[in-house]
């Protein structure tokens, strides 16, 4: 119910008069963040222990039957206690699989949503950037089930930066140009989508691997744990080098592959690996005797006599302490890298 002081707030005309509304709307600019913390207070100590929550969306997850019985009657309690409803026509229960923002979360792990994947399997050759654009925007949320995925979709980014010309209303000054490797980017992307992965959940318990890569064409890496004797997939990742990274005067390989460890573990897997064990493979065996100075600076000199700019990449590594060990190129079999 919204409070009566907040109701003038939402109110509109129509040419039957002028009305307010009594519960909040959808539409509005806060609604979402303020249906969140509602769902935060009524369920948000059971978040990512037996429940999923996002806005409206609750998923109840357990390993057997009777504990799944279990935490739905906490969860109906719950949303009773605070006055909240569900429609029996849109709750699945006792269900081996879910469609879930985008996604079908399963006991095997979480894949992407075959309607969606059909979308972009079934979608047309762009004809201007505009296209290009929305088919990037649909296959980029699933980037992280695409090996290489930075380094396949770069034709089809390079058309996305056609330059302006300043001169012209800011019109472009090169026209739409379909290549033949964009043609090819296109349909690498729409097949790897037609039989994507399947990722697998982090299991906090054990240690995670993360294999790194870098090149002139960009940095790449996966995130992998050891589950049942067998090593799984969490999360691929990959991206292109910004125009300072491209300057073999501003990064060179060391500086560069250190760039691709830092980016993998304090950016893109940060959230898996704060207070995990965490080993990360590296081809690049400098980095690897380096390491001593990365994560106990005051061993021989510490980091002291190093670049600034080593230091700083180096000093972000601090916080999650990986252990570095080399792997030859040979063996980086799991890499994406989008890279080489």
């Amino acid at each position: 119910m919204m409070s009566p002081e907040d109701r003038s707030k939402t109110a509109f005309t129509t040419p039957m008069g002028l009305y307010e509304f009594n519960r909040m709307p959808f539409g509005l600019c806060n609604a979402p963040a303020t249906f969140q913390r509602l769902m935060q207070g009524c369920l948000g100590d059971l978040n990512y222990e037996s429940v999923l929550l996002y806005i409206d969306d609750i998923i109840v997850f357990s390993e057997d039957f009777d504990t799944h019985l279990n935490r739905l009657g906490k969860v109906f309690s719950r949303l009773h206690q605070h006055g909240l409803k569900v429609k029996p026509s849109k709750c699945h229960l006792m269900q081996p699989s879910v469609r879930y923002l985008g996604h079908v979360v399963s006991a095997d792990g979480v894949a992407t949503d075959p309607d969606k994947c059909k979308s972009i399997d079934e979608w047309p050759t762009p004809q201007n950037i505009r296209d290009v654009r929305c088919f990037l925007g649909l296959a980029g949320f699933y980037r992280r089930f695409v090996k290489d995925f930075s380094k396949i979709a770069a034709p089809l980014h390079g058309l996305t930066r056609i330059p302006k010309d300043e001169n012209n209303k800011g019109r472009s000054k090169s026209r739409f140009e379909w290549t033949e490797d964009c043609q090819t980017a296109f349909c690498k992307l729409k097949s790897f989508l037609s039989s994507p992965p399947i990722l697998a959940y982090a299991d906090y318990r054990l240690p995670f691997l993360v294999y790194t890569d870098a090149s002139n064409l960009g940095l790449g890496a996966v995130l992998t744990q050891v589950q049942d004797q067998k090593e799984r997939v969490i999360a691929y990742a990959s991206r292109g080098l910004r125009d300072s990274e491209k300057n073999d005067k501003n990064y060179s390989a060391f500086k560069l592959e250190l760039l691709a460890v830092t980016w993998a573990v304090t950016q893109k897997f940060k959230d898996y690996l704060m207070g995990a064990e965490v080993i990360v493979y590296t081809d690049h065996n400098p980095l690897v005797i380096y390491t001593p100075l990365i994560l106990e600076p005051s061993s021989n000199g510490g980091l002291q006599n190093s670049p600034v700019s080593i230091t700083r990449l180096s000093i972000n590594l601090v916080v999650i302490m990986p252990m570095l060990t080399h792997c030859p190129g040979i063996h980086m079999y799991l890499i994406i890298l989008g890279t080489r």
